[in-house]
């Protein structure tokens, strides 16, 4: 009688691969998905900054078109008063145009616009005090005489 050769596998024998050891299946290693976290993290580590250093810069210039229409209220204000009159009279002329802070008529605020008028009436500066540290540029300042500053950092960096 012919010998019959069985071609089949016992099942212990499918997964086995070479030299008995187990065949690599389908999926990941743990090295390969932390080398895929530890790139992740080192992208997130240099984005993130990035990110929130662009946010700062839009509340900035947020800010900084708050103040500009600050100081058209006042000078209307002035050209019905004579006067931008005093600290209290001033600040509920903002209040009451609604660019006492920025963004306009929003809960809450990202800068609060408030203006300091000198002892004549006569002149003002407006200040834009931000909700959070900014050490990059910090108060912004808008003078009467439409001069710009900032307490921190280059004036015209912080007023882009």
């Amino acid at each position: 009688m012919a010998r019959v050769h069985s071609h089949t596998m016992t099942r212990s024998s499918s997964f086995a691969g070479p030299a008995g050891r187990p065949a690599r299946t389908a999926g990941f290693t743990l090295i390969e998905l932390m080398i895929v976290v530890a790139i992740i993290g080192i992208l997130a580590s240099i984005a993130y900054p990035a990110y929130t250093e662009q946010v700062k810069r839009g509340k900035r210039s947020d800010a900084s078109t708050v103040m500009m229409e600050a100081a058209q209220v006042m000078q209307r204000y002035y050209n019905v008063n004579t006067s931008f009159g005093d600290d209290d009279a001033a600040n509920e002329a903002l209040a009451a145009a609604g660019v006492d802070q920025s963004p306009k008529g929003a809960t809450s605020a990202d800068y609060t616009i408030s203006i300091d008028v000198g002892d004549t009436g006569r002149t003002y500066d407006l200040t834009a005090t931000p909700a959070q540290t900014d050490s990059k540029c910090g108060n912004l300042t808008l003078t009467h005489t439409g001069q710009k500053g900032s307490s921190a950092g280059d004036v015209a960096e912080c007023w882009k």
